[in-house]
């Protein structure tokens, strides 16, 4: 993924243009990018998340969901980790709620089955500012937590999902899950970086009746 985000950089620099991942690099309400990172549990060439039986999701990818959906406020710090991120977030087919639906392009989570390797989640919460190797760390460790401690799927209405990085942060600081999992160094660095040189930035230019936007593409354009 690296790889082909520096090799689209190259090759529009090369023709006078610039390549950006930047999750909304404008104010255009159609212009946002996200990654959709779909999962499923393996033993074997066994797919745990498919069940023979009813030929539909396990109990084990239920569980796993119910992770993901216990942890999502905390999980969105990572996944959504830039103040830009939310004005793609509680749009149009972007996920609002903490949920998981079958076939669900607006779900958070959406649950797709053609056949017994072929079911999985995907999980449409991260944007393209997601570092996939955070993405991946902390989806597995929401998913173990699902399935270890035998969660399960709630049928009450879904939990709104932040709609800031600042609000996110401190779901994140919270979650005693995810910060053991990530580690005590990278959860100080991590939210010292967000906090300090990211959201204090974007609050500066508010009381400086600057354009955040601007001031966004100033902090991830280039970055991304």
């Amino acid at each position: 993924m690296f790889t082909l985000i520096e090799e689209l950089r190259e090759m529009s620099a090369q023709h006078g243009w610039r390549a950006t991942f930047m999750t909304k690099p404008t104010s255009d309400k159609d212009s946002s990018s996200a990654i959709h990172f779909c999962m499923s549990l393996w033993a074997g060439d066994t797919n745990t998340f498919h069940d023979p039986a009813t030929k539909g999701l396990s109990a084990v990818g239920r569980h796993w969901a119910a992770g993901l959906i216990k942890h999502a406020p905390a999980l969105i710090a990572l996944l959504c980790p830039t103040v830009n991120c939310y004005r793609h977030l509680h749009t149009h087919m972007t996920p609002d709620v903490a949920d998981c639906l079958w076939e669900s392009r607006d779900a958070m989570l959406r649950v797709v089955i053609m056949g017994p390797h072929t079911t999985y989640i995907e999980n449409r919460l991260p944007t393209s500012a997601a570092n996939p190797y955070v993405v991946m760390a902390a989806t597995v460790a929401a998913g173990i937590d699902g399935f270890v401690n035998r969660l399960q799927l709630s049928s009450e209405a879904a939990e709104r999902l932040p709609s800031s990085l600042a609000e996110a942060l401190t779901a994140l600081e919270a979650d005693k899950v995810l910060s053991d999992a990530l580690g005590e160094e990278f959860n100080r660095w991590f939210l010292q970086l967000k906090r300090e040189a990211e959201i204090a930035k974007v609050n500066n230019a508010k009381e400086e009746e600057r354009d955040e936007m601007e001031v966004e593409r100033e902090l991830y354009f280039r970055l991304l």
